[in-house]
């Protein structure tokens, strides 16, 4: 599994446990770590995303000044 379908996993996780944690019935603990474990997959993913794209950045430079 390649950075860039992990992190698309990833934030599709994080959207379901949002949506989880909305439908349930809202004011519970286990509600909010829905939303709040939702919240921090998404981060998870976005920065997954922005690492993969850094990383091929740094590997084109590598590759054309070598």
């Amino acid at each position: 599994m390649t950075l860039k379908s992990a992190g698309a996993l990833t934030f599709i996780t994080g959207i379901i446990l949002m949506i989880t944690g909305f439908v349930r019935s809202w004011g519970s603990e286990a509600d909010f770590a829905f939303y709040i474990g939702g919240l921090l997959f998404i981060v998870v993913g976005v920065l997954s995303e922005i690492i993969n794209d850094r990383l091929k950045e740094l590997e084109e430079k590598i590759y054309h000044n070598s």
